[in-house]
This record gives structure tokens, sequence and C-alpha cells, in this order.
């Protein structure tokens, strides 16, 4: 077998600052999109619940009750986030703390900080690929991803969460071929590291780790054999490494797989995933999701959407190298790195309809990115490909057409996608109406702000730490599985209650809720709209202006004017005494 991509000679020493010229090049048509507004669209349940804990840690506010499966864990009389949900680790919530400690926490301050984490993993990506793919493969296909408007806005508004976990994935490849080539504990260990933070940041990140691990084993055995039996010194840092950064997850780890067994279980037919495969490599899926108002069972009803020409080109890069290699063109070590890349590209896609409950753009992006370095270097091929000059001149003519091609509809799209962003404020769940809605609450007069489906609770939770906010949706969802047992609520005056309308509700607990405020004296209650810039509909809030008493026993009940619980009459959590 030819030499791996990570060829056990160190290369010539390679010039960093004509790369760091194009990354800050690169970096800055990035920022043209990326960096507008930063507030618009409105804050993401999925990036909330990053931020809350991140901010009460900074702030030392009073705790709020978050999703269920998050975990801190005291220390110094600060409650450290551990896990933000039973299968995401708080990494990206602790890398946020000394952000909000040194700019502030809002939204515009969380969201740079995501995007610099983007930008970071661009540059990571642009020295790894150099590594491998040489430098013209590698600025074309870090190019490709610059302007990809799926890493472009998902990065931004870090939905899933992807900006970490793609510095961690190109981390692991850059670290790894700079250690093994030169023999260094030092870049071993870092590739070890950060391949264990990237499994206590997400769980799913398995799936970049094992489509890397199984090109390699299968493109080039030889480095497998050679490790074990010549080098398994040089695996020590590595390991040692991954047991650090991954230790964190370990104790939650059988909670996590149980998880996953269970999103196993409730998961439809992989095919559903094929169009989000497509709708994340044609750049359009970000603009469905905003149109859609975040639905994503919706993102094929949103028509006409703008795209690009990513999974076409790498359809045809996949075609260009399955000839190259039946040709015997692929001696070059910049083209043993365009197979590994692909390779790794393939086996990633395959995993993802293996991956428990893979249905998201955010799983998708596990394999970013690798279609874009794929891209990169099937064009930077056909580019330096000999041949009659003539033949030479025509085929460097069509990379030129492909390439200005590719850029002006990555361009159109991203630019489509930022005028539907200033024109809605974000859509449904995106919305930024809530936030305006946030700087409405007067915190004296409202004891409690009670989430009745989800999308409220963590993203006020970082917006208005102040409130007291209460989520009984889990509690109620276990109820109505279980269909037996109650939620009881005592509420003071000036309670409110927020609940999507039928066209956003994702539980199904607000019909149930105004059926119950059907039964009341119109005089006890206002309800309000809240819309977007267009004058769309979002999320309703209702104001109880009497104490009242509030069930669920597979229907909504209020009692106004109740007998307060005896314990703690603003717990919002003691059984309520119904005369």
């Amino acid at each position: 077998m030819s030499s791996p991509p990570a060829a056990e000679r160190p290369p010539p020493p390679r010039r960093l600052l004509p790369l760091l010229v194009v990354w800050l090049l690169l970096a800055a048509a990035v920022l043209a999109f990326a960096a507008r507004d930063l507030t618009t669209p409105g804050l993401y349940y999925d990036e909330a619940i990053h931020a809350g804990p991140a901010r009460a840690l900074v702030e030392d506010a009073p705790p709020q009750p978050h999703i269920p499966g998050a975990r801190d864990v005291e220390l110094f009389g600060r409650r450290i986030p551990w896990m933000t949900m039973t299968y995401l680790g708080a990494l990206k919530g602790l890398v946020l703390v000394p952000v909000f400690a040194v700019f502030g926490a809002d939204v515009a301050t969380l969201r740079s900080a995501t995007l610099g984490f983007g930008l970071l993993g661009l540059l990571v990506t642009l020295l790894a690929a150099d590594r491998i793919l040489g430098r013209p493969a590698a600025v074309v296909g870090a190019a490709m991803l610059a302007l990809d408007p799926t890493f472009v806005f998902m990065t931004r508004s870090d939905y899933g969460p992807v900006a970490l976990a793609l510095v961690c994935r190109v981390g692991v490849v850059l670290a790894a071929v700079a250690g093994w080539r030169a023999r260094r504990p030092a870049p071993l260990f870092a590739a070890g590291l950060l391949a264990g933070l990237g499994l206590y940041h997400k769980i799913d990140f398995a799936l970049s780790l094992g489509s890397l691990s199984l090109a390699l084993l299968v493109l080039h055995p030889r480095i497998a054999i050679e490790a074990w039996r010549a080098r398994r010194r040089a695996l020590v840092p590595a390991a040692l490494g991954l047991l650090l950064g991954v230790a964190p997850l370990l104790p939650a780890l059988p909670n996590a797989l149980g998880a996953a067994a269970e999103i196993e279980a409730a998961a439809g037919s992989r095919l559903a995933l094929l169009p989000v495969v497509a709708m994340t490599l044609d750049g359009s899926h970000f603009f469905r999701l905003i149109a859609s108002g975040g639905r994503a069972e919706r993102l094929a009803d949103v028509a006409p959407a703008p795209g690009t020409l990513l999974g076409v080109l790498l359809l045809v890069s996949f075609v260009h190298l399955a000839i190259r290699a039946r040709r015997g063109g692929l001696a070059a070590p910049p083209d043993r790195g365009w197979l590994f890349v692909a390779t790794t590209c393939a086996f990633g896609l395959g995993g993802l309809f293996l991956l428990p409950g893979a249905q998201y753009a955010h799983h998708v992006m596990n394999v970013y990115p690798f279609p874009h370095l794929a891209v990169g270097a099937s064009l930077a091929a056909a580019w330096s490909g000999r041949g009659p000059r003539l033949w030479q001149g025509v085929r460097r003519g069509v990379v030129a057409v492909v390439v200005a091609v590719a850029v002006l509809a990555s361009v159109q799209t991203s630019a489509t996608t930022w005028r539907l962003l200033a024109a809605t404020g974000g859509h449904g769940w995106w919305s930024d109406a809530l936030a305006r809605f946030a700087t409405e609450i007067d915190a004296d007069t409202t004891p409690f702000v009670v989430s009745l489906d989800w999308g409220f609770h963590e993203n006020l939770a970082f917006l208005r730490p102040d409130l007291v906010l209460r989520e009984p949706t889990w509690k109620l969802m276990a109820l109505a599985q279980q269909k037996r047992g109650s939620w009881s609520f005592y509420g003071g005056s000036g309670t409110l209650y927020l609940f999507h309308p039928k066209h956003f509700d994702l539980l199904g607990f607000g019909p149930a809720f105004r059926d119950a405020l059907r039964e009341l004296d119109p005089s006890a209650y206002r309800v309000r709209r809240h819309e977007d810039r267009t004058g769309a509909l979002v999320f309703l809030s209702v104001e109880l202006r009497r104490e009242h008493g509030l069930r669920y026993q597979g229907a909504f009940e209020f009692e106004l004017d109740p007998v307060p619980p005896e314990s703690d009459r603003d717990s919002g959590s003691a059984p309520v005494a119904f005369r």
C-alpha cells in the first residue's frame, strides 16, 4: 500500500503567513454575512441551554431549573455546569464563562463567541488540509467551507451545537498528522484531548471519530500495524489526552447511552434523513429552517428555496476520484489525501443512517468540512492535470467557470437568507418576539413566568435571569404518557403563562390551557398576541389578574382565589388546596 497522508518523514517547513492571509480573507467573507445584527434571529432554545448556566455562574445568579438531564457540581460555593443535557456536556457553557466575564452576557456576545469558534475551525481546517491535500486544494476547500451558507448561519447561531465540534474535529486531524510525522508526543496528546473533549461536548462526535478511524484503517492499515508493533509508546500521550478530555462524560455515560436507546426507539424512517442531507449540502437548510419557523418536519414545504452547488460538486468529485483511481493516478500525496478526505466523508454520511435520532442538519454537520475538502481536492486536481496545452486550457476554463458559479450561488443563497432574517427577525421558534417580550416584563409585579411549551424557559433564563421561571412541560409530558397522577401550581396575581399557537405548538398543552381559560371570568385574565416583524403570530401570553390555582390531570383546571398552600406560598410547586 502506498504511503499514507500521515507519512512518517516530516515534510519540509511550510510558510504559514500566506495561509494566515488566506484565512483573514475568508474570515472577512464569513463576517460579511455572519457579523450583521447579531441579535437577529431571536435566541433559539438550543443556544440558550448553554448560555444560561454560563451567565448564572458568572453573575452568581439564583439557580433556575433547567432542561432534564442538566447537571452541575458545586465548587467554591458556585454551581459549575457539568452536563447541559443527558447526552450533551457543558463544554460550550464552560468556554463561554470567561467570554461572558470579560464582555458581558447577552445575545450579541454569545453569537460573537460562537462565530469566533467557527472562524477558529476554519483556520484549523485550512492548516490541516494544507498538510494532507497540499496548498491549492486546501485553499479551495476552505473557501468552499467559508462560503457555505449552512456553515455561515449554523455556526453563527450554533444550532446543534456545531461550532466547537468543528474545532475539535479538524483539530484532531491536524494534531494527529503533525504528531505522527514529527514523532512528537505533545501534538499526539492534543489530538487525544480534542477527541475526548469532542465526545464530552456531544456524544454524536463519535461519528466523526469513527469515520476518520475507519477511513485510516481501510486506506492505510500499515499505520495501525506499525503503531501497534513498533510505536506503541507514541500512542500513550494520545490515550492520556483522550481519557482526560472524555473524563467528565464517563459518570454520565450510562444515562447518555440510555437516552440514545430511547431516541433510537422513537426514530422514524431512515429515508427521512436523505432530504436533510441534501438541504444541508445545498446550503438551503437555514433558510428553510427560518421560513418554517424551526419546524424541521416542514422544511421540504418551503419553496422556492435558494441553494448552492456543494452537493452536486461533491458527487462529481466522487466520480472524478473513481476515474482517477481506475487510471492509477493516485500516486501523488495530494491525491492520497483526496482519497482520505473523500472516504472519511463517505463513511460519515453513511454513518448518519446508523446514528440514533439523526434527523437534523447539525447531525449532518458531523461530516464537515470533509465534503468541502473533497470538492477542493477535485477542483485542484482538475486544474493541475497534465495533457495537451489546448485540453489543459479547456479544463482550467471549466474549473474557473464552476468556481465562479459556485461562489455566486453561495453568495446569493446567503444574501437571500439574510433578507429573510432581516424582514422577519426570525420566524416562529427563531423569532425575536420573545426577546422583545422579555424587555417588557416587570419582575416586581410578575411572581412567575410559566412556560407551557418548549422554546420559552431556557431563552428567558438567559435573557432575564432576574425572573422567577417555571417549566412544568417535562412533568406534564410524563403525566400525559402515564395517564395518571397530577400537577398542581399556585400562582399569584400577575403570573404569566406562555404557549404557542397551533402552528408552532410542539407539546400540545396550549389548546388544553385555552380550554381551561374559557371557563373563567374574562376579567380574570388578559391574553396578548406576540408577533414577528411581519405581523405573523409567534406566541401568546396570558396574565392571570387574580391569585389562582392550576391543576393538570389529563386536562387543566383553574380555581380563582384558592386557599394558598401553607408551606412556601410562592414556591410554585406546592400542592394547591382547591376549595
